[in-house]
């Protein structure tokens, strides 16, 4: 499975409300699982190697296993995979660059100008002059696999700890994993995140004109639902707002559900049409657009409410 096999995987797994987070624990158990019978048969016994690199499996685990698979997919989220990938690929620059601070292992004149051929194709690509041509944040979500790529090859290649090479990725696995699994216990790290939750849209006068329907024309005791019919996931309210201001989509963010986050919500109207004539005056497309055009014309009204109420997305986390 290549990483567009993978991107098209977790894009219908986090359409299903899985988050970045929830990928990547299930990708590295399900990897310590596999690993777990021929790592054992090469460590043959021999656990004080376990006990002596515990924190080298450690770090092997958080930032070249987990840490550069989390921040794959937070890239992903918000950037192309090609871009994604010539970012995360560009680990051996990193790597070069390590080597030459660290160690003082300086590179050959070649390598050097391969490193800033590949630098130079970063900046085409990312088009750095221009402000509002890719997500910052995607980026550095690239950056930060790149970053766990170059730790996985500077780890992998030490040969000096006397692990195996299953060992070790094994360790690393069955670290990230234990590590993932109790901050997802904590409510630490969020397992779970959608933007599909479906809910039913009505036009605020249209809202008022049933109440006001009902007050007039409807039974006593009785109870009349008011609906439009038209359901939207609140990712397609998102885009088609930011397709009406003229926004690019790097702008929406996806914050962790609040606790008993309902999936959908849609009522039978058909009650008050039968009985009242009660139906929406306004078509969703033309009243979601006259909404942002009264929001857009009325910033002086709810600029100042929003400074002074700042909304708290993940309060409940």
């Amino acid at each position: 499975m290549n990483r567009t096999d993978v991107r098209e995987l977790a894009t219908g797994l986090m359409d299903a409300g899985w988050s970045p987070a929830a990928l990547v624990l299930c990708r590295v158990a399900v990897g310590a699982l596999v690993l777990l019978g021929p790592a054992l048969a090469a460590l043959r016994g021999r656990w004080h190697l376990l006990r002596a690199n515990a924190g080298l499996l450690t770090a092997y685990g958080l930032v070249a296993v987990a840490g550069c698979q989390l921040a794959y997919f937070n890239a992903v989220d918000r950037l192309p995979v090609a871009v994604a990938l010539l970012i995360e690929y560009a680990a051996p620059v990193a790597v070069v660059g390590w080597l030459w601070a660290r160690h003082r292992q300086r590179p050959r004149g070649l390598t050097v100008v391969g490193a800033a051929v590949a630098i130079a194709g970063l900046m085409l690509v990312l088009d750095v002059l221009s402000a509002d041509s890719v997500d910052g944040l995607g980026v550095l979500w690239a950056l930060g696999a790149m970053v766990g790529c170059a730790t996985y090859f500077i780890i992998s290649a030490d040969e000096d700890n006397g692990l195996p090479p299953l060992v070790l990725a094994w360790g690393g696995l069955t670290a990230a994993a234990l590590v993932l699994g109790v901050l997802g216990l904590c409510g630490v790290l969020p397992m779970y995140a959608s933007t599909q939750n479906k809910r039913e849209w009505l036009h605020v006068l249209d809202h008022c004109e049933a109440i006001d329907l009902v007050l007039r024309e409807g039974r006593p005791g009785e109870t009349y639902n008011v609906g439009s019919g038209v359901e939207a996931t609140i990712e397609e309210i998102a885009d088609r707002v930011l397709e009406l201001t003229g926004k690019p989509a790097s702008l929406k963010t996806v914050v962790p559900d609040r606790p008993g986050h309902d999936r959908r919500y849609l009522l039978d109207a058909s009650k008050i049409a039968d009985e009242l004539g009660g139906v929406p005056a306004h078509g969703f497309e033309d009243g979601l657009a006259e909404t942002v055009a009264w929001y857009e014309t009325n910033r002086a009204w709810w600029e100042p409410l929003k400074a002074k109420a700042l909304v708290q997305e993940s309060a409940w986390t």
